[in-house]
């Protein structure tokens, strides 16, 4: 038997944008250091346990950047904090296993933020991006044995797209199908991806692992009997505000399920989402009147503590013509700018964000509702959506939820492989 702290998706470094202008402490930027905190959290709950749990797992996105269209490496902050990290598990005797997601690994160049914590801690094995394609060359598995009973096999982040592309994909099929595992030991597999995106090959899922650590989405969740994402530390989109957010502890054992326990964190900062209704006669001053009116409301009317400062989001909902275009423009404007500078406002990050526009007037433009419905939990979301037009009886409710479900799901997968949809998906991951 052998007991693992399940991490992911620990995004240090993230720096959203938004939020009120300077630094903390002259180090890190607001609300990136939520995430520096959810980290240390993380590792004392696990530290706290060290005479339980045999072995951290970290199945992808450590960093937040570099990635695809970020090639800035992490902040200074995020590499110390790192660094005490694994300097902690090490002093508690506790190894650690890590892959590369597609965050914080360079895409330019033949090198991962890994590879140097690999290199100074004794107790962490790092599988990178680069690693995986060392092995894939010499039709190899990639694997660590930890201890004499436990063999993990590595799985970091490679979008099949990018395979298919360069006509490799049959051929990563073929490698995961010729994989042999070790029916001495207890088998861990971790990788970086998801079935909803088609991130995660079901090849994977369906290999006898005894535990199937998953990273890239970011809510705790069970996908099979032997497979979990164990969410993000830290909530990095506001679709995240009601996610569970914390680490899994389990106890795998040879040909036997898992047992799951959730650990959750604590997060203190609060966190809201919220709509203002816009119409086609309203002046700017209108606009800017309700959003204030709601954060007034909202109980944000008071001096600014960065301790206690909210992360608000909110979505203009209503009809954008050529008339009131500038008008809500010039609010969204107006109302971020004096939100994130009024020091008898406690909020830290303000984003507002617009209606779609009418087809006929302006073409439309992705907007950060948009991306982050993209990059989020479509199933749940589009359940969510469903279930609001079934309360307005726009929708029969004999028709069923979950097949519905199911066909978004797949026409999504559809749409972001088509020429069109990948654009637009690599312009929001």
């Amino acid at each position: 038997m052998v007991v693992i702290a399940h991490v992911s998706d620990t995004h240090l470094g993230h720096r959203p944008d938004d939020v009120r202008p300077g630094t903390i402490g002259q180090e890190v930027r607001p609300v990136e250091d939520d995430f520096y905190k959810a980290l240390e959290m993380t590792v004392k709950e696990i530290v706290d346990r060290k005479d339980e749990i045999d072995l951290v797992i970290h199945s992808g996105d450590l960093f937040d950047s570099p990635w695809s269209y970020n090639p800035y490496p992490p902040p200074e902050m995020a590499r110390k904090i790192v660094a005490k990290a694994f300097r902690d598990l090490q002093s508690a005797n506790i190894p650690i296993v890590i892959i590369d997601g597609n965050h914080g690994r360079y895409v330019e160049y033949k090198h991962s933020t890994l590879d140097e914590y690999a290199i100074a801690f004794d107790n962490t094995r790092a599988f990178t991006y680069w690693s995986f394609r060392e092995t894939f060359r010499e039709k190899q598995p990639l694997y660590a044995d930890i201890k004499d009973e436990v063999r993990v096999y590595a799985f970091p982040y490679i979008e099949p797209s990018t395979l298919e592309t360069i006509g490799l994909y049959e051929e990563y099929q073929q490698w995961l199908k010729s994989i042999k595992l070790d029916k001495d030991k207890i088998n861990i597999a971790i990788a970086h991806g998801s079935p909803i995106d088609g991130t995660l090959d079901q090849t994977i899922l369906n290999m006898e692992f005894d535990y199937i650590a998953l990273g890239h989405e970011h809510c705790m969740r069970r996908v099979t009997e032997k497979a979990w994402f164990s969410g993000s530390t830290e909530r990095w989109k506001f679709d995240e505000k009601d996610h569970k957010k914390g680490f899994l502890i389990v106890q795998a054992d040879k040909d036997k399920a898992p047992d799951i326990r959730q650990v959750h964190l604590t997060l203190p900062r609060p966190m809201v989402n919220e709509t203002v209704q816009v119409q086609l006669d309203d002046s700017s001053h209108d606009i800017v009147k309700r959003i204030f009116n709601l954060l007034d409301n909202l109980g944000f009317r008071k001096p600014y503590d960065y301790e206690t400062a909210a992360r608000v989001r909110i979505a203009l909902e209503g009809e954008i013509s050529g008339r009131n275009v500038t008008q809500i423009s010039e609010a969204i404007d107006y109302a971020y700018n004096k939100g994130l500078s009024d020091r008898n406002l406690n909020i830290i990050q303000l984003k507002i964000g617009r209606p779609p526009i009418k087809a006929s007037t302006l073409p439309p433009s992705i907007s950060y509702v948009d991306i982050e419905y993209l990059i989020e939990d479509p199933a749940k979301d589009f359940k969510n959506y469903i279930e609001e037009k079934r309360k307005k009886n726009l929708i029969p409710k004999e028709y069923n939820l979950n097949l519905l479900t199911e066909l978004f799901v797949e026409a999504m997968k559809k749409w972001r492989k088509s020429d069109e949809g990948f654009k637009a998906y690599r312009r929001t991951v």
